[in-house]
């Protein structure tokens, strides 16, 4: 095997790596090659690593006969950019995964810019985990000094295991360096939920704040509804007659540059009937009577969305608004940092602590699996049962 050092006509230093497998029958010699090029954000001694390791398996392949001598150099962004077109158009992923795995482009076509998408070996994947679990993305106004959670850093491992499995199909690399990687698991947190002590603070809080908040937190409670199914209602979604509106659809982040998008909801059993009661009708109608005046003012400029929550221009609310109201909310009254689905999980636990069967809450919660609503709400089940225990034992005891 011989490895030279080579530049290219930018300047940049590549490796060209030479094995020789001996002779074929009308006695010319076999040759494979490849390029290799280091790492900038690595300093010299582990490029050197790097590029040994990369050789070695190199040589392997070309003994083993799975390396052809002249293969067609395919730039890893290239290759992504091709994936990216082909699920477009020939994959069944819904489009918010589609808007997830978008949100990745940048952080990773910038590590892996102009790399041979052949020349990426498992350790460059390791690194680039590390890299993003230790350094937070591009600042803003609530990523700032931020890393990567766990969860988003499996969002990258999965995009990029995509990637490489999309090219080894396409034969444009013989292994999937994303193989057998396997991120730390973080420890379960339990759910903390909010006591009606507390809950009674917030909507006390809540009387003299803007309708269209104070309408979507009380629906949060009141209804167990995701976010996103909340700010997917539209008015076509309601029978104030009978007093119920269905869940049909979910609001998404839209791509880069764009407004909310609308998806599938999460599962089959998220699509779902859900009874109101007076208060939030009340609340809906006065909501509604703010959207006709709105309406008005905006004339010509209006955005006919439909949707329940929305600007006072007519169009769909942001995601994350709730999530940025919410926490200003609390800052100014003084009560703990609470986040939009501890509403969700509060009204479930409700439910169970009132001894409404599991069947059901998992059912009014739109849960997939039943399974979802005990991992859920168990210890609040097992607490009411165990009060409901010492409340009989008591009794017994004292009789």
């Amino acid at each position: 095997m011989n490895i030279t050092k080579l530049t290219n006509k930018k300047g940049e230093t590549y490796y060209r790596i030479r094995v020789s497998d001996g002779y074929t029958e009308d006695g010319k010699q076999k040759i494979y090659s490849t390029n290799w090029k280091p790492n900038p954000k690595f300093n010299e001694l582990k490029n050197e690593g790097l590029l040994q390791k990369f050789a070695a398996r190199f040589e392997i392949e070309c003994k083993e006969q799975k390396t052809v001598q002249k293969t067609e150099k395919k730039l890893f962004n290239e290759v992504a950019e091709e994936w990216f077109r082909f699920i477009k158009k020939e994959d069944n992923l819904k489009s918010g995964t589609i808007i997830r795995y978008e949100t990745c482009k940048n952080r990773i076509y910038e590590y892996f810019k102009d790399r041979d998408i052949k020349n990426i070996l498992q350790q460059d994947i390791k690194d680039f985990i590390a890299e993003i679990g230790q350094t937070p993305p591009t600042p803003s106004a609530h990523s700032k000094n931020k890393t990567l959670s766990r969860k988003t850093q499996s969002l990258y491992v999965n995009v990029l295991s995509n990637i490489f499995k999309f090219a080894y199909d396409k034969k444009y690399i013989d292994a999937n360096p994303c193989h057998d990687i396997n991120l730390k698991k973080e420890k379960v947190k339990e759910t903390e939920i909010m006591t009606a002590e507390e809950m009674k603070a917030i909507l006390e809080a809540l009387e003299n704040e803007p309708i269209l908040y104070k309408t979507f937190f009380y629906m949060a409670a009141f209804t167990g509804c995701r976010r996103g199914e909340l700010l997917g209602l539209e008015w076509k979604d309601f029978n104030f007659t009978e007093k119920f509106f269905r869940v049909r659809r979910n609001s998404i982040k839209g791509a880069p540059g764009q407004g909310p998008a609308t998806g599938t909801l999460k599962s089959k059993t998220s699509n779902r009937k859900i009874y109101i009661e007076d208060n939030i009708i009340k609340l809906l109608k006065l909501l509604k009577e703010e959207q006709e005046s709105n309406k008005k003012i905006a004339g010509k400029s209006w955005v006919n969305s439909d949707r329940i929550f929305a600007y006072p221009d007519g169009s769909p609310l942001v995601l994350d608004a709730p999530r940025k109201w919410l926490y200003r909310f609390c800052k100014r009254h003084n009560l703990p940092k609470y986040n939009v689905h501890s509403f969700r999980h509060y009204f479930g636990s409700l439910l169970i602590m009132n001894n409404v069967d599991i069947v059901t809450v998992s059912k009014l919660l739109g849960h997939g699996q039943i399974a979802t609503t005990m991992n859920t709400y168990l210890h609040e089940l097992d607490s009411d049962v165990a009060r409901n225990a010492i409340k009989i034992i008591s009794k017994n005891t004292t009789a």
